[in-house]
């Protein structure tokens, strides 16, 4: 996770107006606001990055604690509204409630008002714990329901003079500007997972975790759509051009790369994307020669997050993110760790991401499916749509 946007996360999104609901949701917002930064500032500490980037608003023992308390009111309050639906008295207490806590695993009512809660919780949230990996190579709009969203991409020609008269200045070659129009439309994509129940309900867990769980396999989702969206556009020549395709890195494509990039796009600078093991291959090696200059760029990665300049384009190395269900065996990334994409700097995004207004998604609980060692399945849909424009030309070098 890199995304610095934590910090820029509104007060208005854990204010509270006093209701048990409220304070409830708002508080779970902290909790998986506190457990993003958290993990944020361990992944930039341990690849020797500026540690202070996120500024916790909890303690260690104020975010145990706050936690705790935040699961015991949740809880408390799906019972509440559970037992009022059918007539029967409500836990007084937790320990009440953990004492029944089986006969709520299996309500649906108590599971509904869960979801419910859960949803409200993670939903305004995501745009600032989600990974920041896709950067600038994206553009997101929001789709109201039903509707499709269509982006009008310029043609981009060149208009060419040639030697003519002033009686025959029509009958020269002629460049054709037209435009082309996208159409995004959201449609619904979904993702289930097991959870166990003593995962929501006992007091050792870490709840904000859980909530940035769900958060985090949407990224995911949305990472993996986007890779392969962007490999299918850039290697589209009717979008982008084939001669600005390299099957490998050397020191010639990279240098030619990034001057056609300049040039075809009218950029004053460039930028080259890539996973760090790409970017790695173009930062000066760290030979005697060239010592100071590796030093030097590694301090502007620390301040700024940039791998710095190299011949005058910057370089900007994303956090990559493990395939889900892998983490545990091959360890599979989901962008490739071979290629960089070069792009004119501070020009339109080569990708659209289209969501649904309202809600990037929805989430539902369902013990019925259980798997009999008290686990319940969990749904979680998002309405998103995806799609290359590639208005402005990138280049693509493989095998870096």
């Amino acid at each position: 996770m890199t995304s610095l946007r934590l910090n820029d996360a509104p007060v208005s999104l854990f204010e509270s107006d006093g209701k048990s609901r409220s304070d409830i949701v708002a508080c779970g917002r902290l909790l998986m606001y506190e457990s993003a930064g958290r993990e944020l500032n361990r992944v930039r500490v341990n690849a020797g990055m500026n540690k202070a980037d996120y500024a916790y608003h909890l303690s260690e023992v104020d975010y145990k604690e706050t936690a705790n308390n935040h699961r015991k009111n949740l809880m408390l309050y799906c019972a509440n509204i559970c037992c009022n639906s059918l007539g029967k008295e409500a836990p007084a207490s937790y320990e009440e409630f953990m004492r029944t806590q089986r006969d709520y695993m299996k309500d649906p009512n108590f599971l509904r008002v869960l979801a419910g809660i859960v949803q409200e919780i993670i939903r305004p949230m995501l745009p600032f714990v989600m990974s920041d990996i896709i950067g600038k190579l994206a553009q997101t709009v929001s789709v109201p329901m039903g509707q499709t969203y269509e982006i009008t991409v310029g043609s981009g020609e060149i208009i060419m003079f040639s030697d003519s008269s002033w009686g025959a200045s029509r009958s020269v070659p002629y460049a054709e500007l037209y435009d082309k129009t996208f159409t995004l439309n959201p449609t619904p994509r979904s993702a289930g997972f097991f959870v166990r129940w003593y995962q929501l309900v006992a007091n050792d867990r870490d709840i904000g975790q859980f909530y940035n769980s769900i958060a985090t396999g949407l990224s995911s989702f949305v990472m993996g759509y986007f890779n392969k969206t962007l490999a299918a556009a850039v290697a589209n020549t009717a979008l982008n051009p084939a001669y600005l395709q390299y099957a490998s890195y050397n020191t010639a494509n990279w240098i030619n790369a990034c001057k056609l990039v300049r040039e075809v796009n009218g950029a004053r600078e460039v930028t080259a994307y890539g996973d760090y093991a790409a970017c790695a291959k173009v930062l000066p090696s760290g030979t005697a020669q060239d010592a100071a200059l590796t030093m030097m760029l590694g301090g502007d990665w620390m301040r700024t997050g940039y791998l710095g300049t190299v011949m005058g384009n910057r370089l900007v190395a994303f956090q990559n993110a493990i395939v889900p269900n892998t983490q545990y065996t091959t360890g599979t990334e989901i962008m490739p760790t071979n290629k960089l994409y070069i792009t004119a700097t501070n020009q339109p995004a080569p990708i659209w991401i289209a969501f649904e207004d309202g809600t990037p998604i929805t989430l539902e609980f369902d013990a019925s499916q259980g798997t009999g060692d008290g686990s319940i399945y969990v749904n979680v849909t998002t309405s998103i749509d995806m799609i290359g424009v590639v208005s402005s030309k990138i280049a693509v070098i493989s095998n870096v």
